[in-house]
């Protein structure tokens, strides 16, 4: 009975393990269907590289029914007609290609993006040109998560279009020679464009229409017929750290109303740089008369430090505010506010908390020695007695520095910076400093030491 029992064991167990052999093997059959698989593209039998010499399509088309959601589609160098995406999938140029040698064309717009969380990289859309109505990538009203980087788009209406989009980033292309706008979005929530160039469009380089919580943040813009960005009804936007170049308007606002957020800089560490010669009637900020939104442009380079000459280059500003200067007396319900502005172009982004340059620690009764170079920006902690003048916290770095800032924290994140003009009382606003102060400073020339800060006992 015993050796029965223990036979019938046995049996079970070869039974279990037959089983447990079946399902590993079915699982792992599952895991390799469900893995992401690359399909390649190859409109022609060059190159003759791994995956392009065997492609799985010749066009884009059967390139997206070929594939699951979740896949690569990796385009070959060649040039291929547009298509619509109806998969989540990843649509690249093959990386070794320069972007240049994957063209996408279109006989009407050149990729539509048909559902939620599709990526387009690394490619070339080359439009009609003249006339076209056509779009260079067209995302579907309501479409989610949509990524595009390292795209070029020209000659088409909009280089890229969404509507009523969501999530949706545009960073690291080119946008440039469309008809219309660069980037149109519209009735959108949470988009974001960034590290991008956008020039010499035919209308704007960027519009955003009832926009919610969007970014436009390290572009370089020039060149755009009529403003490098507009910004149009109830849009809540942040313009930070760009390159504007302006010979039209450099951002025109519109009639927005009271419950649209439009922050353009509003610290030192998303300051905007302004730049160009401006027309007769172009600004590089214009806000609508009739609009209902105060506008903060503060902590921005509006190509000088003089504060006439920051004035005349925005239209319906803080100081023309119901004088009738621009807008009509009593017309006006709000304005663009610039005043602190930046008095040198930013060369780096500063930041509101930066990490000491200085290495040395203060030692009680002692003075300190560290370097502040190369030019720029540098900060670092003044170590000497409270109430102390900014000229005198800063005179072993005396001449060779052209502005200083102070953060103070009001808390709660909140706090406003000030100020210190070498010999500028009028636009120093810096009250004496205080053992520990942090300060932020632009450095003009090289190899500048601080030597024999003192540092209280």
């Amino acid at each position: 009975m015993k050796w029965i029992g223990s036979r019938g064991g046995l049996v079970v167990l070869l039974a279990a393990v037959a089983l447990f052999t079946i399902a590993l093997g079915t699982w792992q059959g599952w895991l390799a269907q469900a893995a992401p698989a690359v399909v390649y593209v190859n409109d022609n039998a060059l190159p003759d590289v791994a995956g392009c010499n065997a492609p799985d399509a010749n066009t884009i088309a059967d390139g997206i029914l070929a594939a699951d959601p979740g896949d690569t589609i990796r385009l070959c160098e060649g040039t291929y007609a547009g298509a619509t995406l109806t998969k989540a999938v990843i649509l690249e140029g093959r990386t070794e290609a320069t972007r240049d040698d994957v063209v996408v064309q279109g006989a009407s717009d050149g990729l539509t993006v048909a559902v939620n969380g599709v990526t387009i990289s690394h490619l070339k859309l080359d439009g009609p040109g003249g006339a076209t109505t056509d779009d260079g990538i067209k995302i579907n009203t309501g479409m989610e998560g949509t990524k595009i980087s390292d795209v070029e788009a020209i000659e088409w209406d909009d280089g890229i279009h969404v509507a009523s989009g969501m999530d949706t980033i545009v960073e690291d292309s080119n946008l440039h020679d469309n008809a219309s706008d660069g980037v149109e979005l519209v009735d959108g929530k949470g988009n974001v464009v960034r590290d991008s160039e956008i020039k010499d469009n035919g209308e704007n380089g960027m519009t955003l229409n009832s926009e919610e919580e969007a970014l436009v943040e390290g572009n370089t813009l020039s060149g755009n017929t009529l403003a490098q960005i507009q910004v149009v009804s109830k849009s809540h936007v942040r313009i930070h750290g760009n390159q504007i170049a302006a010979g039209s308007d450099g951002i025109y606002i519109g009639n927005v109303p009271a419950e649209a957020f439009i922050q353009i800089g509003g610290s030192a560490e998303n300051a905007n740089s302004f730049s160009g010669t401006l027309g007769a009637g172009d600004y590089y900020v214009e806000l609508h008369c009739a609009a209902e939104n105060t506008v903060d442009a503060t902590y921005n380079w509006w190509g000088s430090a003089v504060r006439a000459a920051i004035d005349a280059s925005i239209y319906n500003d803080e100081d023309d505010a119901g004088t009738g200067t621009d807008c009509a007396a009593g017309e006006v319900d709000s304005a663009v506010v610039f005043d602190p502005w930046l008095e040198a172009a930013p060369t780096a982004t500063p930041s509101p908390t930066p990490s000491p340059t200085a290495t040395a620690t203060p030692v009680p009764g002692t003075t300190r020695d560290f370097s502040l170079d190369p030019a720029g920006w540098h900060n670092f902690v003044w170590s000497g007695a409270d109430a102390t003048a900014p000229a005198t916290a800063l005179s072993c770095i005396a001449g060779n520095y052209s502005i200083a800032y102070r953060f103070i924290d009001t808390g709660l994140t909140a706090g406003t910076w000030e100020r210190y003009v070498p010999g500028n009382a009028l636009l120093t606003n810096m009250t004496n400093l205080n053992t520990y102060d942090a300060l932020l400073v632009l450095i003009t020339a090289a190899g500048v030491q601080c030597l024999d800060m003192p540092v209280v006992p």
